[in-house]
């Protein structure tokens, strides 16, 4: 594939990032605004979008392994989140709902993994961590945009029902995602095809798009051999999974506690979550620096320190009716994520050995997608029992978890040789700088 392959890619993935950001915060609130559910509807519907992205991912990391189709699998898992979208608001009850939500999380759970796992193989480790670092700058851009836009959309059109204004979000988003999809789908297009194509430039035929869906995965695997990892690739997991539980019991039920108990308006909602996605896009700026001058599980580590203490924090300013504390302190964790995504996910191909970093990845995404799925369930009973601020407790306690667990693994994979000589000629530059600042004050 040439380079127009990845800019193609990355296009398609940061218009991914518009039309799935634009969806997020509505899937939830749809249940509870649209269908009259509660707030154990809403963490249900996410659940079930996260149950999606998990069979997604356990699927495409097996055929990614056998046939390098990666194009066709980008396409597929587009277009398919583009039809599944534009069900959703016609759903008549939250069981026709869930059913598309569920479809929405299968199709969209394939583009990632395809892209990610073709930039492991066919570049060396340099251009991995540059192109994983872009890739995900430019999805986080289009997460912001998309942001603003169903902020936007719910805030100021002139609809008679914040019901009507979701479903509108909904069809926007599904015409997003078909545009990304229609980028994707002309990457191996060969001069003498492209000639062909011209032409017969008047004449439209969508043989070509259907075809594609012969490449949809039809063999789910019948069970997954975890005795093919290494104990540290499943220790790894491990902590992955209690960091990704812990992180959600506060994210699934966040959006219906600010409209429920604190009383905010979903055009505002949006509004915070956007400047949360501005801090967000932000930190890709840092998270080179940071991966060039500091090993990635103490980046992890460090991250999930902050989500404690974030999380703490949001209940103690929530118990003091503390508005403004609560956004800051939201937009802070927000901003981590990108530290914490990007080297987890370096962190466990390079874990991997090479004939199965396609399993590994796609066993990390299953991972984090079945913490997603279970804490999505408990959270909105927890909620609904117990109180909000359990849930967020519950989340600081399961991510403290997650870093002794990458603390132990830390301590078993050896630092490599390139981060130690990079800390080596950092210390010698610091060093020199210091001599010379001595001997200048000396004069």
């Amino acid at each position: 594939m040439r380079k127009n392959t990845i800019i193609r890619w990355f296009a398609s993935y940061g218009l991914q990032g518009i039309a799935l950001s634009s969806l997020m915060i509505v899937i939830s609130l749809f249940a509870v605004t649209g269908l009259h559910g509660n707030v154990r509807s809403a963490t249900t519907a996410s659940a079930l979008y996260s149950t999606g992205t998990l069979i997604g991912s356990l699927i495409v990391g097996n055929i990614l392994d056998k046939k390098g189709i990666y194009d066709k699998i980008v396409f597929t898992g587009l277009i398919g989140g583009s039809i599944a979208t534009a069900i959703m608001p016609f759903s008549v009850n939250l069981t026709m709902y869930y059913a598309s939500v569920f479809a929405f999380g299968f199709a969209i759970s394939m583009v990632n993994p395809a892209i990610t796992l073709y930039l492991s193989r066919k570049t060396d480790d340099e251009q991995y961590r540059k192109y994983v670092n872009g890739m995900n700058l430019l999805n986080s851009i289009g997460i912001t945009i998309g942001t603003f836009l169903g902020g936007a959309i719910l805030s100021y059109l002139p609809f008679t029902s914040e019901s009507d204004k979701m479903k509108l979000v909904f069809l926007i988003a599904a015409l997003i995602f078909s545009v990304g999809a229609v980028i994707s789908s002309d990457i191996n297009v060969s001069p003498e095809e492209l000639k062909k194509r011209k032409q017969k430039r008047f004449l439209v035929s969508m043989r070509p798009v259907f075809a594609n869906f012969r490449f949809i995965p039809r063999n789910f695997p019948r069970k997954i051999d975890f005795s093919i990892y290494s104990r540290e690739v499943k220790l790894y997991l491990s902590g992955v999974f209690s960091s990704f539980f812990g992180a959600n019991l506060f994210f699934a039920p966040f959006p219906v506690f600010m409209k429920q108990v604190l009383g905010i308006p979903s055009g505002k909602i949006f509004l915070i979550y956007a400047y949360a996605n501005i801090a967000a896009t932000i930190a890709y700026f840092f998270t080179k620096y940071a991966m060039e001058n500091f090993r990635d599980f103490s980046i992890m580590r460090a991250v999930l320190w902050v989500r404690i203490f974030g999380f703490i924090g949001i209940v103690v300013f929530g118990v003091f009716h503390n508005f403004y504390g609560i956004v800051i302190t939201f937009i802070l964790v927000n901003f981590t994520w990108p530290f914490l995504y990007i080297t987890s996910t370096i962190q466990a191909t390079k874990l991997a050995k090479e004939e199965n970093k396609g399993r590994v990845l796609g066993a990390f995404n299953m991972v984090i997608s079945l913490a997603v799925i279970s804490a999505s369930f408990l959270s909105g009973v927890i909620a609904l029992k117990f109180g909000y601020y359990t849930a967020f407790i519950l989340g600081a306690i399961l991510l403290f978890t997650g870093e002794r667990i990458t603390s132990k693994v830390a301590q078993i994979v050896p630092v490599p040789k390139e981060v130690v000589e990079k800390v080596k000629q950092k210390r010698q530059r610091n060093k020199m700088k210091f001599t010379k600042i001595l001997k200048g004050g000396a004069r």
